[in-house]
C-alpha cells in the first residue's frame, strides 16, 4: 500500500479537525438487482434444504403446510418467497447507496486519518467479532489461526470506517449540524425509553460526548445520502440469469460430497408466515 502523505489534522478543543476537498454532492453509480424466477426458485430450494426436504416435497400439502405456516400450496408459497427476496433485495440497494456515499465521502478527506485511530476502530471490530462469537459459545481466541488469513481485510474496514467517520466529522462541521435531545432517539436507532438509558449510562460513563457524536455522524450520512446523485445500474435478464447460475455453483461447491448440506432449524420451519 503507497504511502500516505497527506498531513494529519490540527486538534481543536481535543479533537482533530478535518476537511473535505469539495463538500458537494457525491455522485455514486448504485446496482439494482431483479427479482426474477429464478431467484425465487433459488431461494425456496435453500429453505427446503434447510429444513431436510427436496424438490419433491414441494408437492406435498401436508408436508408444505407442516414447515411453511399458512401455505395453501406452492402457489402461494412462491409468492411470499419472492416477496421477502425483494424486501431483501430493497435493503440491499439501501446499503449500497449509504457505504458508497461514504466512500466517495472518504475519498475526500484533505487530511489522513491517525494511526492510533485506526487502531482504535480495529479493535472495536475485533470486539465486536467475539462479542458475536461468545453469543455461540465461542471465542475470537479459539479461532485465532482460521482468522489470521482475514487479518488484511480487517486492516482494510477498519482504516475505511475510520475515515468515513472522519468525513462525515467534517462535513458536519462545515454544514453546522447540530443534534437536539429529541433528535437523539431516532439518530441512534432506539425508541425514547431506551435512548434515555443509553444517555444515562453514557453520561455515568463519562462518554455523553462520544454517544452525541455518533448521532451527528448519523445526521451527516443522511444528509449526504438525501443530497446524493444517484446513477441506477438495473440489473439485465442476462445478468440476472448469470448471478443465480453463480450463485447456485458456489452452493454446489460449498456442499459435501454426497448430498447438499443440512442447515438445523431447531424450530423445524422456515421461519417464513404466510396470512
Amino acid at each position: 500500500m503507497p504511502q500516505d502523505t497527506r498531513p494529519l489534522p490540527f486538534m481543536v478543543d481535543g479533537r482533530p479537525y478535518y476537511t473535505l476537498s469539495s463538500y458537494d454532492p457525491v455522485r455514486i453509480e448504485v446496482y439494482v438487482p431483479q427479482v426474477t424466477d429464478e431467484d425465487v426458485s433459488y431461494a425456496l430450494d435453500s429453505m427446503v434444504a434447510s429444513l431436510g426436504g427436496t424438490a419433491s416435497d414441494l408437492d406435498d400439502p401436508q408436508w408444505l403446510q407442516a414447515h411453511f405456516h399458512g401455505a395453501r400450496d406452492l402457489a402461494q408459497l412462491r409468492s411470499a418467497v419472492r416477496s421477502q427476496v425483494s424486501a431483501s433485495n430493497n435493503l440491499a440497494v439501501r446499503d449500497q447507496v449509504i457505504s458508497q456515499t461514504l466512500a466517495a465521502l472518504a475519498a475526500r478527506l484533505v487530511q489522513r486519518v491517525p494511526d492510533a485511530d485506526v487502531e482504535r476502530t480495529r479493535e472495536q471490530i475485533r470486539s465486536q467479532a467475539d462479542a458475536r462469537l461468545r453469543d455461540q459459545g465461542r471465542s475470537l481466541e479459539e479461532h485465532e489461526g482460521e482468522l489470521s488469513p482475514l487479518a488484511g481485510l480487517i486492516d482494510e474496514e477498519a482504516l475505511s470506517a475510520t475515515e468515513q467517520a472522519a468525513a462525515l466529522d467534517a462535513l458536519a462541521t462545515k454544514r453546522a449540524l447540530e443534534v437536539e435531545d429529541d433528535e437523539l432517539p431516532d439518530l441512534l436507532g432506539a425508541d425514547p425509553e431506551e435512548a434515555r438509558r443509553l444517555v444515562g449510562q453514557a453520561r455515568e460513563a463519562g462518554t455523553l460526548d462520544e454517544v452525541r457524536r455518533l448521532a451527528l455522524r448519523n445526521k451527516a450520512c443522511r444528509l449526504a445520502v438525501s443530497e446524493a446523485s444517484v446513477e441506477w445500474h438495473r440489473e439485465s435478464d442476462r445478468e440476472a440469469a448469470e448471478r443465480v447460475a453463480q450463485m447456485r455453483a458456489a452452493r454446489a461447491a460449498r456442499a459435501p460430497q454426497g448430498g447438499a448440506a443440512r442447515t438445523d432449524n431447531a424450530r423445524g420451519d422456515a421461519g417464513l408466515r404466510l396470512v
